[in-house]
């Protein structure tokens, strides 16, 4: 598909398109581009009769939505390994786009925030105020569901943060998130963790890297990790392993950390 192609099916599913140059800065006399972008079919079509090269790009504020720009450029800070830092934990189901150069990723969200370059070294969140140069389809407006990661809302994050703090303690917490169905996400980590071999309990990387995934997906809204916890915690009790003489203290320390570092309300169901 050529770019008029694309801007026209994007538009047709809900999302504000208007034409950038190929530096993906607007044309000249789009300076109000967050309110020019149309869905209109006619209106794009005169666009890029006069600006046939130019790349098609959206306002995603205007539809209450959130992209997080990940910049992984050579010589530049690489936003994934931001993430990955500050234990920022993507969903599998998040749509994501590949930027013009192909070595940028773009995270699109259903909630609406404002725009911030440099949130984290590497990544910018794109909303209110924002515009995303998309040169790839997107699907319908009413299929992106997934909301923001808490540690990408609110303003830059301060070097070395992981998370919100939750000084409500593991039982509270708990209370805070039970009683929900069990989201897909969740059932996922659980047959990864009762699917691992006897000899991946030999260290505690598997412990803490499940705990973290699951309070993740909790602080997001997604249903049934209390009780997912609960389960883990048994399998964890019961199987041989030598990573330390008390498994249980080694698992409740280890989750009263992972909740620490990045619990929080919960934001709703999934």
């Amino acid at each position: 598909m050529n770019y008029l192609e694309i801007a026209l099916a994007n538009a047709s599913n809900g999302y504000p398109t208007f034409p950038v140059r190929l530096d993906k800065r607007p044309l000249w006399g789009f300076t109000d581009w967050e309110n020019l972008a149309s869905t209109s079919p006619t209106v794009i079509l005169k666009w890029w009769e006069r600006h046939p090269a130019a790349i098609p790009a959206v306002t995603p504020g205007r539809i209450d939505k959130t992209v997080v720009d990940v910049d992984r450029k050579p010589g530049k800070p690489d936003g994934w390994e931001s993430l990955i830092d500050r234990r920022v934990h993507v969903p599998p189901t998040t749509f994501r786009g590949a930027s013009v150069s192909g070595l940028g990723l773009h995270l699109w969200f259903r909630d609406l925030s404002t725009s911030i370059n440099g949130l984290l070294p590497g990544v910018d969140r794109k909303s209110r105020g924002g515009y995303v140069v998309t040169p790839y389809l997107l699907p319908p407006v009413s299929q992106i569901k997934v909301r923001v990661p808490l540690a990408l809302q609110g303003g830059k994050v301060r070097e070395g943060a992981t998370g919100m703090p939750y000084s409500g303690g593991v039982v509270a917490w708990f209370g805070d998130h039970s009683g929900l169905t069990p989201s897909h996400a969740v059932q996922r980590v659980v047959r990864r963790f009762t699917g691992a071999k006897a000899e991946t309990f030999a260290g505690h990387e598997l412990l803490l890297e499940v705990q973290t995934h699951l309070v993740l997906l909790g602080v997001e809204g997604h249903g049934g990790v209390p009780e997912a916890l609960d389960r883990l915690a048994t399998i964890w009790a019961d199987t041989p392993h030598t990573s330390a003489e008390n498994p249980v203290a080694e698992w409740n320390n280890a989750l009263a950390g992972a909740i620490e570092k990045s619990g929080g309300a919960k934001h709703g169901n999934h």
